[in-house]
């Protein structure tokens, strides 16, 4: 099963409301992440892999806010048309027969949340 490196402070960031410590590694296990390690900076849990959400603090911090009644419903995003154009060779079909792309604007990334969307990509790649 994955593991990820929950950082406190940047799941504290993402919540809408305040937790202790203490609250947050009480209701990890609610949402179905089993904690293997805890320190003073990060919590380790385990992730089911059917939950890709779960494979980084973005997914697991929205779910707390709806487990913890902060923010519920469905996120949502403005959509805009795009003249982008992916070109995908004809070759991948058979191995990557779906694309998903977007463009993100106004989001910086720290080293630790680039960490977390290649391994959110392996663990996609592995399902």
């Amino acid at each position: 099963m994955p593991v990820i490196n929950v950082y406190y402070d940047k799941l504290l960031s993402i919540l809408k409301k305040p937790l202790t410590k203490q609250e947050i590694i009480d209701n990890l296990p609610y949402l179905g992440l089993d904690i293997e390690e805890q320190t003073e900076n990060y919590i380790k849990v385990e992730y089911n892999p059917n939950r890709s959400d779960f494979s980084s603090e973005w997914g697991i911090g929205r779910a707390l806010n709806g487990l913890m009644d902060f923010e519920t419903g469905s996120s949502r995003y403005i959509i805009e048309e795009s003249n982008v154009i992916i070109k995908v060779d004809k070759s991948v079909d058979l191995i990557r027969p779906f694309l998903v792309g977007a463009i993100v604007r106004g989001t910086k990334f720290d080293d630790n949340s680039i960490k977390q969307i290649m391994a959110m990509q392996d663990d996609l790649d592995n399902e």
